[in-house]
């Protein structure tokens, strides 16, 4: 019988964990990762953290080690057990399935209508005033909404001080799936363009994305937050 954990994933154990290739430092949700194999622990932001599972509850992930140990296998680290074996059951198969129709869907999805919504435009211009609402500091300088990119985008707010930059999506409360989805996308879209303007301009900070929702991210979408991991969602943001 195959015994699984609260995520759905197989039970792994402590030994499963042993990292046996070390990658370089990740960037994690404006986090750095990395491990010592003096020591045999993770390293998040310059402090020793333990093992993945510790790393994992210190990142606060609610799908336990899985969730980083795949994102760190994607990334060059390798384990005693590869976490995407893991992937593999008929549950997840149908589960991939569902959400590639939904990413077609989103791909085909129009938002009609006269312009920007007086929701949309409440809650993008709240987060731009209010860093700490998106965990920032309150020391951010005010965010610059409907930044300019080079590919003909907006970005909602862009946040910028000396540790970096920091793309937001917005999507309000009347927002449907296929929007929501599309969110995530643009995230990552406007962080490469963002990228590559500073490669040009050969400045070296970090960029991340955050997607704010104005309501709850749909049950639906669970499985491609998970795999987009870096993005960071804020949900049920209201202006106050």
């Amino acid at each position: 019988m195959t015994i699984t954990n609260r995520s759905g994933h197989q039970r792994r154990e402590r030994s499963d964990n042993e990292t046996i290739v070390i990658g370089e430092p990740l960037q994690y949700q404006g986090h750095i990762i990395e491990y010592d194999l003096e020591v045999k622990s993770w390293i998040l932001d310059g402090k020793l953290v333990g093992s993945i599972s510790d790393l994992s509850r210190k990142l606060g992930l609610y799908r336990e080690t899985h969730d980083i140990g795949l994102y760190l296998e994607r990334n060059g680290y390798k384990f005693k057990k590869p976490f995407a074996i893991s992937e593999s059951t008929p549950e997840d198969t149908a589960e991939d399935e569902h959400t590639s129709s939904i990413i077609k869907k989103a791909a085909q999805f129009k938002l009609y209508g006269t312009g920007e919504s007086e929701e949309h435009k409440n809650l993008k211009n709240f987060v731009s005033e209010c860093p700490p609402v998106i965990g920032l500091s309150e020391n951010m300088p005010k965010g610059k909404t409907e930044f300019p990119l080079p590919s003909g985008d907006k970005i909602d707010v862009l946040f910028c001080n000396e540790d970096g930059w920091i793309i937001v999506e917005v999507k309000p409360s009347t927002s449907p799936l296929e929007d929501i989805t599309r969110g995530f996308f643009q995230c990552i879209k406007y962080s490469a363009v963002l990228e590559a303007c500073l490669a040009i301009n050969k400045e070296g900070r970090n960029v991340r994305s955050v997607l704010v929702l104005g309501g709850s991210l749909p049950n639906k979408l669970a499985p491609l937050k998970s795999t987009l991991s870096n993005i960071q969602i804020f949900e049920n943001i209201v202006p106050e």
